[in-house]
């Protein structure tokens, strides 16, 4: 069976909530931090998480300071990683990311990239 669990690292309360919402509606089994630290923290909790859905610019420790970080860690370097973020260009150094996706993004347009991701699809990998 197809693991359905989704990390969501984001600060913005709001819409970190309501991301959790919307994939939990979708039957994504979805656990959630606020910043890069809190994120690591969930995945040594959860290391069989299926996709990340990362923001890159938070507080404390951001998504790049995570990536890295992740990437460096072979029990979890191998989880797709999904970048929303406010961020306008997408950095050269997160090239190895499933899909970069700028805010505010759509809805279905998040479900679709993280039902890929999840079910181990290449597929087309959304810039925007």
């Amino acid at each position: 069976m197809q693991n359905r669990t989704v990390l969501v690292v984001d600060d913005d309360d709001d819409l970190r909530s309501l991301m959790v919402e919307m994939l939990r509606a979708e039957g994504y089994d979805v656990v959630s931090a606020s910043d890069g630290s809190s994120a690591l923290d969930r995945l040594a909790e959860h290391p069989q998480a299926a996709v990340i859905v990362l923001d890159l610019t938070m507080p404390g420790m951001d998504g790049y300071e995570f990536l890295r970080r992740k990437r460096a860690d072979p029990k979890i370097a191998s989880i797709p990683v999904v970048v929303v973020t406010a961020v306008t260009e997408k950095p050269q150094f997160v090239d190895d990311v499933f899909a970069f996706l700028k805010k505010p993004v759509e809805g279905g347009v998040l479900l679709a990239v993280v039902d890929t991701a999840s079910s181990g699809g290449m597929g087309p990998r959304p810039r925007g």
